[in-house]
């Protein structure tokens, strides 16, 4: 769907994360503003890698994530995290704040934080699972692709839920609890699902609890990495639920009913996609700058292998025809970007699920049946029946092993046999 489309409520004192050029940003909501230019409206967000006092102005639109936690600057005391606010502005009197230390000394202690008596820290107590994650999401994350660090983040908020309610010490997670975190992990989705109406046959849930429990080695990798453990990693020896790869092939039928159910941007997306054997992002980033010299070329954003797609046959066709309506888009300034929309703007990654989503429906076919990925995957399978030469396919999809494109083509419909006789 459109990032403008997902209705992310943002309110002050959530917590919001967003993308910029620097990598994954985060901070708290000071203030809601409106643009008097535009009246767009923005979030003034106090940066968490900053000093207080400093904000930045993010559109609502660009935000990725929002929860309501409340920021830093308010104190949570005692195991039923009362909440004291206001106590820089001084309307909290002396015996208050008194109480509210000793208050804060009974919390601390009762998850072990300090001693009983109050008198000798543990500083390795005072590393948490949470703060081991935002010094990873600022040293490491900005070097991942833009999806994977909007996919981390995503994760990360799943991973508060069960390492930071309360706040666990980084030194004090076991092997144990990460089992036991698989396991909640499986009944959150179940249990989503079922208060949503949903069937539920028993493995849901299972590949995000192993994405989920990857993402935990990586952060503890990265602490060790840090100095802020020494202890083991503790995914290590905890196994995994077991994967099956998608082996789903789409057939022409399948593939007409959803394309004739699509609009104009989404037809020749879909087009582009099968034709090209290109990746969703890479087909969506590609310019009318990429066409040289009766080529298209593009350099894949997963492995930066470089191509150029000869424009020939069908291919030829499509762009002209994408060319011609671009061409007659009037009264705008029309994007370089092959793939636009209605009024020439790019066709974004958002846009492009929530318009296939909706043919496919229109189509009434099932999610499971066909989804926007199967087109890559369907040309690297018609390329092999139709030139008889796997590595065909291969250097289409830009593979580097003729051995991932047998595993990737032969599993979706299989080895193509003759009769004995």
């Amino acid at each position: 769907m459109d990032k403008v489309d997902q209705h992310i409520s943002v309110k002050v004192r959530d917590r919001v994360t967003f993308d910029t050029d620097e990598g994954i940003l985060a901070g708290y909501v000071n203030d809601l503003r409106r643009d008097l230019g535009n009246g767009e409206l923005h979030a003034w967000v106090e940066l968490d890698h900053l000093w207080p006092g400093y904000f930045r102005a993010v559109p609502v639109s660009a935000i990725l994530t929002a929860d309501q936690v409340g920021p830093p600057s308010t104190i949570y005391t005692d195991t039923a995290w009362t909440k004291f606010e206001n106590v820089a502005a001084g309307s909290i009197r002396t015996d208050d704040i008194a109480q509210l230390l000793a208050r804060a000394e009974r919390a601390l202690s009762a998850y072990g934080f300090i001693d009983r008596d109050g008198d000798e820290w543990d500083p390795s107590k005072l590393v948490t699972f949470r703060y081991a994650c935002e010094i990873y999401q600022k040293k490491y994350l900005p070097t991942n692709k833009r999806k994977t660090r909007i996919e981390k983040l995503r994760q990360l908020e799943t991973l508060y839920l069960f390492f930071d309610n309360p706040p666990a010490p980084l030194d004090d997670i076991k092997p144990i609890h990460i089992r036991q975190f698989m396991d909640w992990r499986i009944k959150l989705t179940q249990d989503k699902l079922r208060k949503e109406g949903k069937p539920v046959a028993g493995r849901e849930g299972e590949v995000a609890a192993n994405r989920e429990k990857a993402l935990i080695s990586h952060v503890w990798n990265a602490s060790r990495d840090s100095g802020l453990t020494d202890k083991a990693n503790p995914c290590a020896g905890i196994k995994a639920y077991k994967e099956s790869g998608r082996d789903v092939y789409v057939y022409d039928d399948m593939y007409s009913a959803v394309w004739k159910a699509a609009d104009a941007p989404l037809q020749e997306a879909m087009d582009l996609t099968y034709l090209s054997g290109a990746r969703p992002a890479d087909v969506l980033k590609i310019d009318e700058r990429d066409l040289r010299e009766g080529s298209i070329e593009v350099q894949q954003n997963k492995t930066t292998h470089k191509q150029r797609i000869t424009i020939e046959g069908e291919l030829a066709v499509l762009i002209e025809r994408i060319l011609k309506r671009k061409r007659a888009i009037n009264g705008t300034v029309v994007a370089t970007r092959l793939l636009v929309n209605e009024a020439g703007q790019p066709l974004t990654y958002y846009a492009l699920r929530s318009r296939f989503d909706k043919a496919r429906e229109a189509a009434s076919i099932e999610k499971s049946a066909f989804q926007f990925r199967d087109l890559r995957a369907k040309a690297g399978t018609d390329k092999t029946d139709s030139s008889g030469d796997i590595r065909q396919a291969q250097k289409q999809l830009g593979h580097a092993s003729v051995t991932m494109t047998e595993h990737y083509v032969r599993k979706r419909r299989g080895d193509k046999v003759t009769p004995t006789r």
